[in-house]
């Protein structure tokens, strides 16, 4: 073997580890990147607090950034004193869920739910079913989920909408529901050079039995950037009213209401959160404001503090 040889082999090497090497550090060290690139500033109401349940508490505004961010993909909650209240538009909120695969809440539109799907195991599947927005175990599911794979229900059928968002699909589009629980949905594109899942820019419109429903996935990734905990969104379109919205232990009357919100909420708009029925605040209090998109913490914000 000539020296020639062994020095290309080894520097062939050498550039195979180093570039290894470089690939793990930028898959390890990946920050992923926030939802929108909004800010917000939180102001305390110029009315003051009292022990009535109606009391106007903060003052949200979005102070810079360009994206127009539909309600149907945000949550806004209140912290005090170790307690949260989430808020909503309509009045309606759901309870937190515990113990379960399938971790189902309300957006801040009120009628749009925000599905968390613990898909960690690679044995057994998580199933959901779409009518409750809960987990079901008895094999009449709407969908399941084990890691990447998603699979329709046997009586669930599907297309794939690309040229309108979620808030723009207000009713069932025309086309043939051509998707069924024959093979798994192509919901994703991998991207390689950082070792990640991204869902696809698409919208899925399910009919199951009666009911015609909206899905869009939003995440393969949980707070904690943790893989196989899959985020998606789901909104009905057509059909029965849905038992989840009958369900108290899983919808309730919200703590605080979210005013002076259009269809939308977007640059300059300012918000305001009043007390629903329940008395959060009634003294001088700190008020923490959590603002999530798509899943995804906002930038931060200070707290507010209420006299």
């Amino acid at each position: 073997m000539s020296i020639n040889f062994r020095n290309s082999a080894a520097s062939l090497v050498v550039v195979l580890i180093v570039g290894g090497l470089l690939w793990t550090w930028v898959v390890v060290s990946y920050d992923p990147e926030l939802t929108t690139v909004n800010t917000f500033e939180a102001n305390d109401t110029e009315s003051s607090v009292s022990n009535s349940s109606d009391d106007a508490l903060v003052s949200i505004e979005i102070t810079s950034g360009e994206d127009v961010l539909g309600w149907d993909q945000l949550g806004i909650s209140l912290e005090v004193d170790g307690n949260q209240y989430p808020c909503s538009l309509t009045g309606l909120s759901s309870v937190e869920q515990n113990g379960s695969k399938v971790a189902t809440s309300l957006s801040a539109d009120g009628s749009t739910f925000a599905i968390k799907v613990d898909a960690t195991s690679e044995s057994t599947f998580a199933e959901l079913d779409l009518s409750t927005m809960k987990e079901r175990a008895n094999g009449s599911y709407s969908l399941k989920f084990s890691k990447n794979d998603i699979f329709l229900g046997s009586n669930t059928t599907a297309m794939v909408v690309t040229n309108q968002s979620f808030s723009q699909i207000v009713s069932a589009p025309n086309g043939a529901y051509s998707l069924d629980d024959s093979e798994r949905l192509d919901w994703y594109d991998y991207d390689f050079s950082v070792h990640r899942i991204d869902p696809k820019e698409q919208v899925y419109v399910i009919q199951e039995e009666n009911i015609t429903y909206k899905l869009q996935f939003i995440s393969y990734y949980n707070e904690d950037d943790e893989s196989r905990h899959i985020q998606l969104i789901v909104g009905w379109l057509s059909g029965p009213s849905l038992p989840a919205f009958e369900d108290p232990n899983l919808i309730a009357q919200s703590p605080c209401i979210i005013e002076g919100a259009g269809s939308s909420w977007s640059l300059n708009q300012i918000v305001v959160i009043h007390e629903n029925g329940i008395d959060i605040c009634n003294q001088s209090c700190t008020v923490k404001i959590q603002i999530q998109y798509q899943g995804v913490n906002v930038k931060a914000m200070s707290k507010v503090e209420l006299l």
